[in-house]
């Protein structure tokens, strides 16, 4: 932003019919696939139901928070703090959820429809 001295995380989210893919600011892409399937940079992420997996930065900043849940369907959960965002993808649909407080923070925003 314009005259602000912060440092506001950058994420790029990108989707197809089938597959989201998720590139995070310090160059670690996770790729969502029907399965569901998750990677980060291609390689293949282990998820039990029930357990989060945490994404760091070098520094050991979590970046995101990855879950995988049976119920009502097989889906994954990928929360993202530092970027405001929560995915929740199941293989055939993806929510994208924004913080309230971030709306503003993105580049689009004034021409969003509320």
């Amino acid at each position: 932003m314009e005259g602000d001295n912060h440092h506001y995380p950058e994420v790029t989210l990108v989707t197809t019919l089938q597959e989201v893919e998720v590139n995070l600011d310090n160059y670690q892409i996770v790729h969502l696939r029907p399965g569901p399937d998750v990677s980060v940079n291609e390689k293949p992420l282990r998820l039990a139901e029930e357990t989060v997996v945490e994404i760091t930065d070098e520094a050991g900043t979590v970046l995101v928070h990855v879950e995988a849940a049976e119920w009502p369907e097989q889906l994954i959960s990928m929360n993202m703090p530092a970027h405001g965002l929560h995915v929740i993808y199941t293989g055939s649909q993806t929510v994208i959820m924004v913080s309230p407080l971030c709306i503003t923070q993105l580049p689009c925003h004034r021409h969003m429809i509320y």
